[in-house]
């Protein structure tokens, strides 16, 4: 599973993303969300908080695959 915070959803971007995932390290993507720049919780130092995102997702806060209704 990948969350990635974008600006905006471009036509193609999930695609791209999960063509990116396969050609530099050759494995497959469950799920990609895609999250609005700013909307995903961060440490002092700027960095995602992974287990908040991660536990956000597993109880179902975030829409997968529906890119329109991520950002």
């Amino acid at each position: 599973m990948v969350i990635a915070e974008v600006r905006e959803s471009l036509p193609d971007i999930v695609g791209s993303i999960r063509a990116a995932i396969v050609r530099e390290h050759e494995i497959a993507v469950a799920d990609l969300v895609l999250s609005a720049s700013g909307r995903l919780q961060k440490t002092s130092s700027g960095k995602m908080m992974r287990a908040v995102a991660k536990k956000h997702y597993l109880e179902g806060g975030f829409d997968v695959d529906r890119e329109e209704s991520r950002v």
